[in-house]
């Protein structure tokens, strides 16, 4: 069964809705950065996204 593009269009909509109230205030301000304190440095950033 294919599902109707308007129901699907519909759901999705729902759904990020709901993720858009789920995470409302949790994006960074802009004065905010990457330290690496917290994030680690850009060679352990770059470690991270090469495989192994």
């Amino acid at each position: 069964m294919i599902p109707n593009r308007t129901e699907t269009s519909v759901l999705l909509d729902e759904a990020l809705a709901g993720v858009a109230v789920a995470f409302q205030g949790m994006t960074a301000h802009e004065q905010e950065s990457n330290c690496e304190c917290h994030w680690g440095s850009a060679e352990e950033l770059s470690a991270s996204w090469t495989a192994e």
